[in-house]
Formats: C-alpha cells, structure tokens, sequence
C-alpha cells in the first residue's frame, strides 16, 4: 500500500537556510524537480557560473537543442536586484531561457516578466519562467509548484 505524506507549509529558510550555499547546490543536484515543472530535460552546465566579476546561480542546457538556461534563484520574495541579476546572466552568457524560483512573485515583477515574455516571442530569447518554491511535505521532501 502506498504511503501519502501531508503537506505542511514552512519557511524556505528552515530547509535551506542560505541560498548560494544550501538551495542553489540544492537545486543543482534536483534539476530533475525542475524539469518535470518545465516539461525539458535540462543537463547542468554548473553553478555560481561566471559572468564578468559575477556569478550565475545555476546553468543548465536543453539537453535536446544545446540551448542555454540561466536559473536566478532566491528564497524570499522578487527583487529588482534578483530580476537585474538574471537578464545580466542571460545577456552574458547568451542564455535562451531565463528562470526566476521566488518564494512569491511581487505584481511589478510578474508584470515585467510577462511584459519580457511577450517581447521575446520569436527572438532569440526563448521565454522567462515563474516559478514558485514552497513549503515542504511532512517527510522532509521540499515541494515545487
């Protein structure tokens, strides 16, 4: 018989206490979480990926057309500092996906992504994705949605 676990909200900072360090390795070696969400099979390229005197949290590739994914990842709400960081990744590192994991998406950033979404159609930039981290099931497993 199958076991089913309870979801159970708790804060981002309880399972992974420090982003580069904890949710970004984290995040590198379950790239296979995000990729269900995303319906692509993504290959890391690596993490804290250098862009100038900068570091790319996570940089995966579409494993059936070579093209580059930049993953900006944070564990509290968007920022204009997390959105800058991820087009300034995705422009050095001539990503053609951008990835946004927030805990929540604040209504200026979503817009500004929606707006960015809309402007790539048919561009070399492929599309930006929102994604939410949240909580964690009862048995330890963090959970995607």
């Amino acid at each position: 018989m199958s076991k089913i676990s309870e979801l159970v909200s708790v804060e981002l900072k309880e399972v992974w206490p420090h982003e580069a360090h904890d949710f970004t390795p984290w995040l590198a070696e379950n790239l296979d979480r995000l990729e269900s969400l995303l319906g692509m099979d993504l290959e890391l390229e690596g993490t804290e990926v250098a862009v100038g005197p900068f570091s790319a949290d996570v940089v995966a590739q579409e494993a059936t057309t070579g093209r580059r994914m930049v993953i900006e990842n944070m564990l509290g709400s968007t920022d204009h500092d997390h959105l800058g960081k991820m087009l300034t990744y995705a422009a050095g590192l001539d990503a053609w996906y951008c990835v946004l994991i927030a805990k929540e998406f604040r209504p200026e950033h979503r817009s500004a992504l929606a707006w960015l979404n809309a402007a790539a159609t048919g561009e070399p930039l492929g599309r930006f994705r929102l994604h939410r981290c949240h909580g964690r099931q009862r048995t330890g497993c963090p959970a995607w949605g």
